[in-house]
């Protein structure tokens, strides 16, 4: 069943949700120990999306905290509190996160250096098809206090309980995947988020889809400056029918930017 847009109901919340752009962008490593898996993935058109916390940020998910001594108000016995303490930080090994970048390929040198081994790697460039799954991601300083709605939506669940105010504090939860920190506002990311609880505990780490069901097409590779697979990657687009592009240093011009080179 395909998940449903909760974009709407999260600016009916108050959040504000700014419009997914037509093309996405995302940053990938490679080297010769993930090389096969990779570019595998990239051959079949599928997308790997990793669970939450799995992810290089320890906060991710954790946007939301509790208030020992309120938790306690509203929780009947220490039992009901460790559930809630447990529910919070098992958050991350249900929601499959996919992180893209609304990126200027030409400045975004920190990206290329960081998820692209240090220009390693490549770049996909992604047309957005169908935004159900797409989310921008909000920077925010500090993380938001849900006492109540943590505790009251974790009930619920325990309960099987659906209510209106139940789809709230649901919703609430969802955006805490939407939420890091300020220091993290220069990758301007736009992530996929899917639910689903991990029943293959033979691969905790996360699983591929593929690009028609989370509404992706492949439309261009950018290959990395230094990237040692650039005929493996000329080949996969060529099969593929996409356009391929060589990043370059510009050596005529005095600021430090990199040039496309369409190959």
């Amino acid at each position: 069943m395909k998940q449903q847009d909760l974009k709407p109901a999260l600016m009916d919340l108050g959040f504000e949700i700014k419009s997914i752009p037509t093309s996405l962008f995302k940053y990938t490593g490679c080297n010769e120990k993930d090389k096969e898996s990779k570019l595998g993935t990239l051959k079949s058109k599928e997308v790997w999306l990793s669970f939450a916390n799995n992810l290089n940020d320890p906060f991710e998910g954790l946007s939301l905290y509790v208030d020992k001594l309120k938790l306690e108000e509203h929780s009947s016995g220490h039992e009901d509190i460790n559930e809630v303490y447990k529910g919070l930080k098992g958050l991350g090994s249900v929601m499959l996160v996919g992180s893209f970048a609304a990126s200027n390929l030409k400045e975004d040198m920190p990206l290329w250096a960081h998820y692209a081994y240090d220009h390693k790697g490549y770049c996909l460039e992604y047309e957005v098809i169908d935004n159900t799954y797409i989310y921008p991601v909000l920077y925010e300083s500090r993380r938001h206090l849900a006492t109540k709605t943590l505790s009251d939506f974790l009930m619920d669940a325990k309960k099987l309980r659906a209510t209106e105010e139940s789809m709230e504090r649901f919703l609430v939860i969802w955006s805490s995947f939407m939420i890091k920190h300020t220091v993290w506002q220069y990758e301007k990311e736009y992530r996929i988020l899917k639910y689903e609880a991990n029943k293959d505990k033979s691969d905790l780490a996360g699983r591929c889809f593929s690009e028609e069901e989370l509404g992706l097409k492949l439309k261009s590779i950018y290959i990395g400056e230094k990237c040692p697979y650039k005929n493996e990657l000329i080949e996969i687009a060529r099969e593929r029918g996409c356009e391929t592009y060589q990043m370059v240093l510009n050596p005529y011009e005095g600021e430090f930017k990199l040039l496309t080179q369409k190959i």
